[in-house]
């Protein structure tokens, strides 16, 4: 695996030639370094783009330079050089494009040199060429962000519920969303789903309730059980706590935070 991506580096070198403002003074500089590349070029975003849009809006500053670019074979994907970039990226188990210190007068264009997570280069594979050839930008998005626990952009996590319905990805309650478990098992990860996923609601109900007996008699306040079930956010051991105490096998006393339950029916007043 190369440190720079030769597709992606052309990439970012025709952009900075084909987009950079030349009414300015200047040059176009490309500095290298162990663990990043950098490009610099005259003159920010043109009007509209921004880091965060820079995949879904293009426009070209210069029209009749990138025609010759396209025309000279020098460009892959006309309007699509970001994307390009942002894919190889991803599937080099890079860093994402960094646009930190672009402003009105430069644009500034990071690319990593160090592998993040290989792990995203076997899961490519297992997902297969076929299903790749079907993939926008935003979808290896979504998957590297499923995969690493970052935020996704608004534009990937649009594109989940298709990840879903072609089985890449898998829905764990309204909002986590985590590489589908078949992938996890052929990247050598399987035990890395089960504990993102969590354990299932009656075990989960069953580990609450044991904590309760062995801590005795004492009510337990919510954030208590928090220790039990680590992984589970406070407002998922309330629902669990509401659901047992609806089965009247846990009860309540007391209201908000100061609230403490208890093991067993609530006794009569």
């Amino acid at each position: 695996m190369y440190a720079y991506n030769e597709r992606a580096v052309r990439e970012a070198v025709l952009n900075a030639v084909c987009h950079r403002n030349y009414q300015l003074p200047g040059s176009v500089f490309v500095r290298q370094y162990p663990d990043k590349i950098v490009f610099e070029s005259p003159g920010g975003f043109i009007g509209g783009i921004t880091p965060e849009n820079v995949i879904d809006r293009q426009s070209a500053r210069n029209r009749r330079l990138a025609e010759i670019l396209g025309r000279c074979g020098l460009v892959e994907r006309s309007g699509q050089g970001m994307n390009l970039i942002y894919e190889e990226s991803i599937k080099d188990a890079k860093s994402l494009p960094d646009f930190d210190g672009t402003n009105d007068s430069r644009v500034r264009l990071t690319l990593g040199a160090v592998m993040v997570d290989d792990s995203i280069i076997r899961l490519l594979k297992a997902i297969g060429d076929k299903t790749l050839s079907s993939f926008a930008t935003e979808d290896f998005i979504a998957v590297r962000s499923a995969l690493t626990g970052e935020r996704p952009t608004a534009a990937a996590k649009k594109r989940v519920p298709r990840l879903v319905a072609l089985g890449v990805l898998e829905r764990v309650g309204r909002t986590k969303v985590l590489v589908a478990r078949q992938y996890y098992k052929a990247i050598g990860k399987g035990g890395s789903f089960t504990r993102l996923k969590g354990l299932d609601n009656d075990t989960n109900k069953a580990l609450l309730k044991k904590h309760m007996k062995e801590m005795g008699s004492p009510g337990l306040r919510r954030s208590d059980f928090q220790f039990v079930l680590p992984a589970l956010g406070i407002r998922q051991i309330q629902w669990l706590l509401k659901a047992m105490e609806a089965n009247r096998e846990v009860y309540v006393l007391g209201r908000t935070s100061a609230a403490r339950w208890y093991l067993g029916e609530k006794p009569q007043t």
